[in-house]
Order: C-alpha cells, then structure tokens, then sequence
C-alpha cells in the first residue's frame, strides 16, 4: 500500500534535512493526506469535471461526450467563473448532443449556460417566482449574471 502525502509536510521534512518523501516515518506517513483538488482551487473541481466528460460513453442514443470544442469553450468561461468563488459550486451535465450545460443555484436564483458547437452559447436566468429570461452568451454577459446570482 503506497502512502499519499500532505505537501506541507513533506515540505517541512525536507527542510528539517531529509531529502526524500520515502525517508518520512511510516507513522507520518499515514497521519499525513494529500490535499483534494477542490481545497486548493474549489474550481478545478469542476475543470475536472468538465474534462471527464471528454471520456464519457453515448447512451441510449445520447451524446454524453462532450466535443474537443465544448470542452475548450467551457474552460474558457471557467476563466469568467473563478472571480465567483463565493457562489456555490454549478451542476455540470452533457446534453445530450456534444455540449455541456452549467447551472447554479443561489437564494433561489437560477443561472444556466448552455455550451454547444451546433449552436450559440446561451444563458438563461430566473428570479425567484419569476420567468426565464435569456440571451447569447458571452464573457461580459457571464460576469454580469453571476455577479447578479451573488447579489
């Protein structure tokens, strides 16, 4: 059984002289854990995510693969989504044709991005109580909806 580190440590180690994670006390070594991805940057969580979708079998007649260029459009709004770390994390699903659609949730606002090669980009909103509301996506209308959805 191999050991996973906690970086903090291994780094103290090393400066208290010890030149190799394998020289670590096997009782530290147990004590110790790599941090998860999602406590260093609660995004790159769902960077992850949005890659593992690249991989994902069809089902039933749906493309739940995201395309090359779903992909690289979802990173690219995920530069737009970092500012927001405030907000609660996004549901992320295919689909069903290639694409990707990222929802959120906040005091019972809802923010959605729909991100498809066959089609423009598009984010829709709803208030409370209130009607679906949409338009095109772009970076500028993405900021100005999650700062909407943070409010």
């Amino acid at each position: 059984m191999s050991a996973v580190f906690n970086y903090d440590v291994v780094l103290w180690e090393i400066q208290r002289g010890r030149s190799n994670v394998a020289d670590l006390p096997r009782s530290e070594a147990r004590a110790t854990r790599r941090p998860n991805v999602s406590e260093i940057d609660p995004w790159a969580a769902l960077a992850s995510d949005i890659d593992h979708f690249l991989g994902v079998e069809s089902y039933n007649g749906f493309t739940l693969r995201s395309t090359p260029e779903t992909n690289a459009k979802a990173h690219g709004y995920l530069d737009t989504v970092r500012a927001f770390n405030s907000l609660p994390q996004p549901e992320l699903t295919p689909d069903g044709e290639g694409g990707l659609d990222i929802e959120w949730e906040n005091k019972g606002k809802h923010l959605a991005l729909s991100i498809n090669t066959a089609e423009p980009d598009f984010i829709s909103w709803r208030e409370p109580e209130g009607r679906y509301e949409g338009a095109e996506a772009t970076p500028e209308l993405l900021n100005d909806r999650l700062e909407w959805l943070r409010a």
